[in-house]
């Protein structure tokens, strides 16, 4: 690009091209030199945890009980956004909560008194993260 054509037509173009050009040579140096021997095609590895989603969460219990048990499961909001969860049970009627519903917000956790009816039974835990609302985890009691 021409920058003194630049410069005679728009005075104040010329000068912004050029920064965004300098702008831009200098974010490709920084990548092309980041320090890593590694092979371009090849991501680096990193001590670092990769930060959460905006939705994520941790579901944990037993995996055994016999009909008539009272057993908890913990439900732990592991996103960065509070979310609404939703409990259901395969086969309908194999267990009961003392919570079917529920909100967290980010870190919050939630203990679950599940009884079970009749094995195996999955519980089903849903998301409206996002709008979404679908199953994004699942207990499976045998």
């Amino acid at each position: 690009m021409d920058l003194t054509l630049l410069r005679s037509r728009r005075p104040g173009l010329a000068a912004r091209s050029g920064l965004g050009l300098a702008l831009g040579l200098a974010l490709s140096v920084t990548t092309a030199c980041s320090g890593s021997d590694e092979d371009p095609g090849t991501a680096a590895s990193s001590a670092t945890t990769a930060p959460t989603g905006p939705f994520s969460v941790d579901f944990t219990g037993p995996d055994t009980a016999k009909p008539g048990d009272t057993v908890t499961a913990t439900v732990t909001n592991t996103g960065r956004l509070p979310d609404v969860y939703q409990l259901s049970v395969v086969p309908e009627g194999a267990a009961t909560f003392n919570k079917q519903d529920f909100t967290l917000a980010p870190g919050e956790k939630v203990d679950i008194k599940i009884t079970v009816d009749s094995v195996p039974a999955s519980i089903v835990l849903k998301s409206s993260g996002g709008g979404v609302g679908q199953a994004v985890a699942e207990l499976d009691i045998s």
